[in-house]
Formats: structure tokens, sequence, C-alpha cells
């Protein structure tokens, strides 16, 4: 993802004064935290990688998604 698809992993600007937002990671429509958590899905296991943009982020999964979405989908 860094290497082909780098503007993914940053945030659009701050969407909160108090908590800054973060792009989350989902694994198979399960929440697995920040981007830091995409080294632990082994890449023979993917099947394909989306990025879903901050407003339909929000739309689907709540207002703490503002900085948008990377879906993981596994084989």
């Amino acid at each position: 993802v860094q290497a082909l698809r780098a503007n993914w992993l940053t945030t659009r600007g701050p969407d909160s004064f108090q908590r800054p937002g973060i792009v989350w990671v989902y694994l198979d429509d399960s929440r697995l935290g920040g981007i830091d958590h995409l080294r632990s899905i082994p890449p023979t296991n993917v099947q394909s990688i989306r990025y879903v943009d901050g407003i339909q982020a929000s739309a689907r999964w709540g207002l703490d998604h503002g900085q948008g979405v990377i879906q993981v989908f596994t084989r």
C-alpha cells in the first residue's frame, strides 16, 4: 500500500480539536485499528484492498471515520 497508494495512508486535515482523526483499517468488515495494523496482515492472504473516502466511510461506519477507511479482503 505504501509503495503504490501512499496517499491512502495520510490524513486529510484535522477533523477534531481534541482528537486527530486516523485512517481506519478493516479486515473482512471487522475493524482492526489504525494503519499500523496493515503490517500484521500476511500479503499472501490478501485478495483485494480498497480505499473508502471520509464521506462514504462516515455514512457507513460513523462520524469517527472522517479520514477514510482501508478495507482489506482476504481469501
